[in-house]
């Protein structure tokens, strides 16, 4: 359960850096859920300070960790040790392009409407993740 409490050392986390989200009282977290076969429907990359970056229905945005530490969100992080310096300042670098509108619900409409008319397969890793993981 995302609570300050579970997360104390999330100041640590580097940029590059995963976590991985679910919202309770979501319908479209459910329905992620549900089409990528997966218990997560949202993911995100650390920044520095506690910060993340993700993709939401307004755009990409920058903001604290601790803004789904409220007690609807379930969270895990997922810290990559194997990366290197230049290939954490590669993924922020991309994460940062991608701030601001561009994803919204009609790109959510899209993706749901090709998965369940099977012109699309469902995504066997999150989305975030393969978009960051092409260029490393």
């Amino acid at each position: 359960m995302a609570i300050p409490v579970n997360f104390k050392d999330v100041r640590q986390c580097k940029g590059g850096d995963l976590f991985f989200l679910h919202t309770q009282d979501s319908f479209l977290s459910w329905l992620v859920m549900y089409y990528t076969d997966s218990i997560w429907s949202h993911c995100g990359m650390f920044s520095e300070n506690g910060q993340v970056i993700d993709q939401t229905i307004s755009g990409g945005v920058e903001h604290d960790f601790y803004d789904y530490c409220d007690g609807k969100h379930y969270v895990a992080v997922y810290k990559l040790k194997e990366l290197s310096d230049e290939q954490r300042d590669k993924l922020l670098s991309g994460m940062k392009s991608l701030l601001g509108p561009g994803y919204g619900w009609f790109q959510a409409l899209v993706m749901f409407s090709r998965i369940i008319l099977g012109a699309q397969d469902r995504p066997s890793l999150p989305i975030c993740m393969r978009h960051w993981y092409a260029g490393v």
